[in-house]
């Protein structure tokens, strides 16, 4: 059985790790998209920065709220 530390440093590495592998997949169709949908190369750079961004920071953010709820609850 793995010591607390060790189990919250593995759940936050596969987490990050599937978040940037979603981020780094999704990265050139979003792209494409807020290209068109923003109308300018500035625009769409910053909306594309901000969405992958949130796609690795929520996911992290996520694992940490479950965390503490199950430390509250049990």
């Amino acid at each position: 059985m793995l010591i607390p530390i060790a189990a919250l440093l593995l759940t936050y590495a596969v987490t990050l790790a599937l978040a940037g592998l979603a981020a780094f997949v999704l990265r050139r169709p979003l792209s494409i998209l807020l290209s068109e949908l923003c109308g300018t190369e500035e625009r769409s750079s910053f909306w594309t920065v901000w969405s992958m961004v949130m796609m690795i920071a929520l996911p992290l953010l996520f694992v940490s709220m479950a965390r503490i709820a199950a430390r509250q609850s049990g």
